[in-house]
């Protein structure tokens, strides 16, 4: 099994971390490649909770489907991959927590194939990808939130 971990310390409330997060458009905004991003399906209790389904469809490949596992607000979302990729495990996490008067956000992805070394030959690009991606999210993040204050 592959993983790796991002970490942030934000200016802003988890509130406003947590709400970027959850809603799945933010990844069209970050993703360093044309994506489209589907809302499927609603979760429980929230638009996207626990059972919300997302559809990422790159350009350059097949769509694939993730399922929120875990809905906490403010503080934790956990996803597993559910449809369309060469992992046989694929979970992420988002943990907001109050630091100070801002936030620390923590980003966790592990994966594995069944296929011998293709979870690590695919983490190569996707951990320095995941790592632009929620650096210019926080870069929006904190922008936004200085803007307002």
């Amino acid at each position: 099994m592959e993983s790796f971990d991002l970490e942030y310390r934000l200016s802003c409330p988890p509130q406003t971390v947590f709400a970027e997060l959850a809603d799945p458009s933010y990844i069209e905004r970050i993703a360093p490649f044309k994506v489209k991003v589907t809302h499927v399906r609603d979760g429980h209790g929230h638009r996207y909770g626990v059972g919300s389904i997302r559809r990422i469809q790159p350009w350059f490949g097949p769509p694939y489907e993730e399922e929120i596992l875990v809905f906490e607000p403010d503080r934790l979302m956990e996803y597993t991959t559910v449809k369309g990729t060469p992992f046989d495990h694929h979970h992420g996490s988002y943990r907001t927590e109050p630091d100070g008067t801002g936030t620390r956000f923590t980003f966790h992805m592990e994966f594995s194939s069944r296929i011998p070394g293709l979870a690590r030959l695919i983490k190569l690009p996707l951990g320095p990808i995941n790592k632009r991606g929620f650096d210019k999210l926080a870069r929006q993040l904190e922008q936004r939130f200085s803007a307002s204050h």
